[in-house]
């Protein structure tokens, strides 16, 4: 349908040049409408540099170059859309003034003409009740710079058709894009799931579990992630950040799980933003911000481990503990759990350590989860007193890791981190906004997430995931800690997304 399509853009800034780029990339003739000369200009510089550094980098000839920058018009009026198959308005993030220039430029196109709007947050829905063929809208979330992240979500309003859906799915495959289909609700998909990863964060340096350093960099070491939570805001822009959060929180009727921090708000008050601004979290004047995690001083070395059962996701500990050459015994009644010297070293299931020393009446530390053991170069610790917790930095000291501790809080950093989120991934399919596989490939393309939330609930098991969410649910006593009734269901069921996904 769209295959030799005209394609217009609304919007010269950075996303609606970097739109432009993907579709002359694609071969397609882009008309790129800017109502600002200035705004145009600076599209014609970045359009300009873009090439100019694919021929330094990649190996684009000067030909190739000008073919394809010659695709790219810039226009000075929407009477220039007339002919384009296709049209995406890029405007900012405001809802009145989108609306006003979706209806203006619906009434240029022909009749079989698709319109779209790149938004990030704002209801596919809504936008289309005041368009005359709504069948023909739909929304295009491109991920920022979107020139290069294969990212789109497309997204249908309730009304949008499905040959139209398809035909940009179609269109995004042609650009070199990955199209993730989503119906429109709060934050589609990435922003919706992704919140816990942000907000769980904000809520650990509320309680002063760890200093925002620490928490980042648990999260890149033992979580697996490209990059910690304090560290992305600084770069997103804490104002863009507390902005989806509040649209968020706003659009699910004030739901708690997506109440913003107010430890956030401040730093936006006080015109502290991050990157752009000089000094967020972290001090950027200087260039990159120093970070460092606190780390545990020598703990005592183990003369015994008795290891029992361990489910897949603990296994690889039994490996490196063999590997260290630790005295190791078989200890039948132990489950998930190590005794390292008579103190019991167990991984945290949301509870506390002082909650689980009280009801076992005997010394325990916990760490918490990692992506991989094997691979992880920090592990986690807590515990009620010293000497357990030095017990478990001795342990883990002797497989080679760096042990940092954190403050007895329910479910640690990684644990409750990627509980959270596999709940709100669940939430989205129960409520059939994406299925199973977009959803996973959404985080992993759109968040550089390093597994799918909905992988990653197969691999620890639902039950795992349900056991933290009501362990944080009974200690904290609010709604944003309830766990998916889909989650429910699966355990009782014996499920998986996977196997039983069709």
């Amino acid at each position: 349908m769209l295959n030799r399509a005209t394609v217009g853009i609304i919007g010269a800034g950075t996303m609606g040049t970097g739109i432009a780029l993907a579709a002359s990339a694609g071969g397609h003739r882009v008309v790129l409408h800017d109502a600002f000369p200035a705004a145009r200009t600076r599209a014609s510089e970045a359009i300009a540099a873009h090439f100019d550094r694919q021929c330094a980098r990649s190996g684009m000839t000067g030909e190739e170059a000008r073919r394809q920058s010659a695709l790219i018009e810039l226009a000075s009026d929407m009477d220039a859309f007339a002919g384009c198959g296709i049209v995406i308005e890029a405007v900012s993030e405001e809802e009145t003034l989108k609306a006003a220039i979706l209806s203006e430029v619906e009434g240029l196109l022909a009749e079989d003409a698709i319109l779209a709007t790149n938004t990030s947050s704002l209801s596919i829905t809504r936008l289309a009740q005041p368009l005359r063929r709504p069948a023909r809208f739909l929304g295009m979330h491109f991920f920022n710079p979107a020139q290069v992240m294969p990212l789109v979500e497309v997204v249908s309003g309730h009304r949008t058709s499905p040959e139209v859906r398809d035909a940009v799915c179609a269109l995004a495959r042609r650009w070199g894009k990955v199209p993730v289909q989503c119906r429109s609700a709060p934050g589609f998909i990435v922003n919706k799931v992704a919140r816990p990863y942000y907000g769980e964060a904000w809520r650990l340096l509320e309680q002063k579990a760890a200093s925002a350093a620490t928490i980042d960099l648990i999260l890149e070491e033992a979580g697996g992630f490209r990059m910690g939570p304090f560290t992305l805001m600084d770069l997103i822009g804490h104002d863009v950040n507390l902005s989806v959060t509040r649209s968020l929180f706003a659009q699910t009727s004030f739901d708690p799980r997506y109440r913003p921090s107010l430890l956030q708000q401040d730093l936006v008050d006080a015109g502290l933003l991050g990157r752009k601004s000089g000094h967020g979290i972290y001090d950027h004047s200087g260039g990159a911000p120093e970070r460092a995690a606190e780390e545990l001083g020598p703990g005592p070395t183990p003369r015994r481990v008795a290891i029992g059962r361990l489910s897949p996701r603990l296994a690889p500990l039994a490996d490196l503990i063999a590997q260290a050459g630790l005295d190791i015994e078989t200890h039948p009644s132990l489950h998930d759990a190590l005794e390292v010297d008579g103190t019991l070293v167990a991984p945290s299931d949301g509870r506390t350590a002082a909650e689980l020393t009280a009801a076992l009446g005997r010394p325990i530390a916990l760490f918490d989860l990692a992506l991989d053991y094997r691979e992880a170069g920090r592990i986690v610790v807590t515990a009620s007193a010293d000497a357990p917790r030095a017990v478990a930095a001795g342990l883990f000291q002797r497989l080679g890791k760096a042990v940092t501790p954190v403050a007895d809080v329910p479910g640690m950093v990684v644990t409750r981190t990627l509980a959270m989120i596999a709940n709100e991934a669940a939430e989205l399919v129960s409520h059939a906004v994406a299925d199973v596989e977009d959803i996973d490939h959404a985080l992993r393309l759109g968040a550089s997430y390093p597994v799918g939330p909905l992988e990653w609930t197969d691999s620890v098991g639902t039950d795992f995931v349900l056991a933290v969410i009501g362990n944080l649910s009974d200690f904290y006593r609010e709604d944003r800690y309830r766990p998916a009734p889909l989650l429910r269901a699966m355990s009782a069921a014996r499920k998986r997304f996977y196997q039983d996904a069709e």
